[in-house]
């Protein structure tokens, strides 16, 4: 597949932009719980009643979803905040909100550019989980992307996401397997190792799990009570 010549110059300028951020900031992986705190607190922090009605309205978080969203933590990302490493090496950006907003304005180095991020931090220390367990047990941590994290409310309409949705309340991520047990393929036998980690020891009841067969594909959430699905 060709690639579009803009688009490869906005990962490549975006990927410019990273490594400066890392040269210069110093910053190393985070691997526990205290560092995406202090992660965290560098963060402008924000209520459901900061929120402008401008930026409600917006992003559909208003109606049947102002229950859903209004007593989480929000949190005001700026454009440097974005390369900012929040769980291992995964940058705070890849769990944004990925709409045309985004894209206009952090992948085209707008100096204005700050978005609005929903997150329950204890996803994040779930995603960190499945980080120690895998090297724990021999198997590269680093072995998936997250595909996508935060989701408002008109964004995972336009993507065909649930109704209710726990993108929309900051409590769930998308990643995407890779070669966890390092043998050379991506295939049903990384991703299983995966599902079983969240499965018995990382969510068990206290989360859903969206397995998605026929691709390499885990969803995952902190909701509180158990879930399990198949199709998307």
């Amino acid at each position: 597949m060709k690639l579009n010549p803009f688009i490869l110059l906005i990962v490549l300028f975006c990927s410019c932009s990273q490594w400066q951020y890392d040269k210069f900031s110093g910053q190393k992986p985070v691997e526990s719980k205290e560092g995406i705190d202090s992660v965290l607190s560098t963060l402008e922090k924000l209520t459901y009643s900061d929120l402008s009605d401008h930026y409600k309205e917006r992003t559909g978080n208003i109606g049947v979803f102002k229950e859903m969203v209004e007593d989480g933590t929000f949190y005001r990302i700026r454009k440097q905040d974005a390369a900012k490493f929040i769980v291992g090496s995964i940058r705070l950006g890849s769990l944004l909100t990925h709409d045309g907003y985004r894209h206009n304005k952090i992948d085209l180095n707008r100096k204005s550019y700050q978005q609005i991020w929903l997150i329950d931090k204890h996803l994040l220390y779930k995603l960190l989980e499945l980080k120690l367990e895998l090297s724990e047990k021999g198997f590269d941590p680093d072995g998936f992307a997250v595909r996508g994290g935060h989701r408002h409310p008109t964004h995972n309409k336009l993507i065909g996401g649930a109704s209710k949705s726990q993108h929309i309340a900051g409590k769930a991520v998308d990643i995407v397997i890779t070669d966890i047990n390092q043998d050379g393929k991506e295939d049903k036998s990384d991703k299983q190792i995966v599902l079983d980690l969240l499965d018995k020891k990382i969510i068990k009841g206290q989360g859903g799990i969206g397995r998605y067969p026929g691709t390499m594909v885990v969803h995952f959430d902190v909701r509180g009570k158990k879930a399990r699905w198949d199709s998307y």
